[in-house]
């Protein structure tokens, strides 16, 4: 996907993450956060935003081109990479709203395949 108005023109290649995913991807970016609020102390798991951010980075971009290092290098698409890239500013929104756009492209082409879809009885 060709990211918006980037004088360098670039693109970044998108996974689609099912559900499934999503969730794999969410489970693995928690931590264990202690509640000492009451009497007895509770623990329970909540989401590190930084670890989602980055986890999610690495599970859903593929491959990029025209990206550039703070050397004005070509970077490579590793996963080293995507964690630096999505710190940047401004970077996080334009992939959360590259993803967006690839779910609404998924969702109108997912209904033109049920309209033609069938089923064949088999005996």
């Amino acid at each position: 996907m060709d990211v918006p108005n980037d004088p360098d023109k670039t693109r970044i290649k998108l996974k689609y993450l099912n559900a499934g995913e999503q969730q794999e991807v969410i489970a693995k970016a928690r931590k264990l956060q202690f509640d000492f609020s009451d009497a007895e102390t509770k623990a329970h798991m909540v989401p590190d935003e930084i670890r989602l951010r980055n986890s999610s980075a690495i599970a859903r971009i593929v491959d990029w081109e025209n990206v550039y290092g703070p050397d004005g290098e070509v970077l490579k698409c590793t996963d080293k990479n995507k964690v630096w890239f999505v710190q940047q500013d401004g970077f996080l929104d334009i992939l959360n709203d590259l993803i967006a756009e690839l779910e609404k492209l998924l969702k109108k082409n997912g209904r033109k395949r049920k309209k033609t879809w069938r089923t064949r009885k088999m005996d």
